[in-house]
């Protein structure tokens, strides 16, 4: 908590309160912020609620990590394959790149 903020679980006294432009703009960037989630875990192929992380995951009973999807083909190719040429224009392998995805991907079973 903030020095001059109000006590845990009070309401905020009114000079706390964000400003209605604060909490518009602060919507605005939150669904913003959902959307890109959602567009990256779709390109990897993962749930978009909880990238499997949540057993419980309504969408996906926590089996959703990366790659347990079919991913999207134009935003695999918007977000992950510049990463890709990335890396092999920086000398990596793209035997290294693929031995190192099948080693983890062995890992997580």
């Amino acid at each position: 908590m903030s020095e001059g903020r109000s006590e845990a679980g009070v309401p905020p006294s009114a000079e706390d309160r964000p400003t209605l432009a604060a909490f518009r703009r602060l919507e605005r960037e939150n669904e913003l912020l959902i959307g890109h989630a959602e567009a990256l875990a779709s390109a990897l192929g993962a749930c978009p609620n909880c990238w499997g992380t949540i057993a419980d995951c309504e969408d996906c009973c926590g089996t959703g990590r990366p790659g347990a999807f079919p991913p999207d083909r134009a935003g695999f190719d918007h977000f992950v394959l510049p990463v890709v040429m990335r890396l092999l224009n920086d000398g990596w392998q793209s035997d290294t790149i693929v031995r190192a995805a099948q080693q983890r991907a062995a890992g997580s079973q």
